[in-house]
């Protein structure tokens, strides 16, 4: 009995989206529109993060030793920053390292000022660890952590840049988190008018179906069906056209505006569609759903 029930909710369901073409069709596009919106909002803010997660991991710590600070505890100094589980990773720069990239940044195209620095280096005691953390909000309480160790001379990193960082961060979670919010209630809200008006035209027959004694969820069953399969229809159809689109539109700004990968750090295709292809279709079947939902209850009272 229950599979007969189901059956007939399934092929009424079908029934309905074929007999009310036009009806069905501006549901459909309806929520391919919504789909798209918000398929383009996942995708910006994925390419958002990835390019924050770029600047994160430009953000370092460095810690420096006192002078004529023995091996060992230096050593022991670098121990102690990886025990803290907000450090991703560690590394030792000597300062015969220091030296030459300091040579690099600041006398670049003007190597004729090294003169009489020959086998010379200014920062022999600049040797010290550079410290890459997991996220930049632990910054300030990791550089007071580094600051009060045994053997530390001084700590230095980029304060404006890790505080920009963090709040970008929570600021694109709140802005993505909005948007996405108003563009369901307003896929819901068009959804439901949209099926009200095909549903309106059967509302006589909904009345004779309930006259007889068909139980509410006998009657909602097929409307419900109808929406899920418009849902889903409307949901797949905009996750293909973002995946051929954001491929063109990446492999175009890589190839005419290459610069930007310097400082941009565009996410795979792939990448978006592992979020994008089950969000879409929980979208799309919870707003065909709900909106066929919301309209058939007001016709089940005669």
């Amino acid at each position: 009995m229950i599979f007969r029930r189901l059956a007939y909710g399934f092929k009424e369901g079908l029934k309905n989206i074929l007999r009310n073409k036009i009806f069905s069709l501006a549901t459909v596009g309806t929520i391919m529109a919504c789909i798209f919106l918000l398929g383009v909002t996942l995708s910006v803010l994925l390419n958002v993060r990835a390019t924050v997660k770029q600047a994160e991991d430009s953000v370092t710590i460095s810690v420096f030793f006192d002078e004529k600070l023995p091996k060992g505890q230096k050593d022991a100094i670098g121990k102690g920053i990886k025990n803290h589980k907000e450090v991703q990773s560690v590394r030792y720069v000597s300062a015969e390292e220091a030296w030459a990239k300091y040579k690099k940044e600041v006398f670049k195209n003007n190597e004729d000022l090294l003169e009489g620095f020959e086998g010379k280096n200014p920062l022999n005691e600049s040797d010290s660890y550079e410290v890459m953390l997991k996220d930049v909000k632990y910054h300030e309480k990791m550089v007071g952590e580094f600051k009060s160790m045994d053997g530390v001379r001084k700590v230095e990193y980029a304060k404006g840049a890790a505080e920009g960082i963090s709040k970008a961060n929570l600021l694109g979670a709140y802005v993505a988190g909005a948007i996405i919010l108003i563009l369901l209630f307003v896929s819901v809200f068009l959804v439901s008018n949209t099926v009200s008006i095909g549903i309106a035209v059967r509302k006589e027959e909904i009345a004779i179906m309930r006259l007889i004694g068909a139980t509410n969820r006998f009657i909602r069953a097929p409307f419900i069906v109808e929406g899920a399969v418009i849902g889903m229809i409307g949901s797949l159809i905009p996750v293909g056209v973002i995946y051929i689109g954001y491929k063109v539109i990446v492999n175009y700004i890589m190839d005419k505006f290459h610069v930007l990968t310097n400082f941009m750090e565009f996410v795979p295709v792939h990448q978006i569609m592992v979020y994008l292809i089950p969000a879409s279709l929980l979208v799309g079947l919870g707003i065909g759903c709900l909106g066929s939902s919301f309209t058939i209850r007001k016709y089940l009272r005669v």
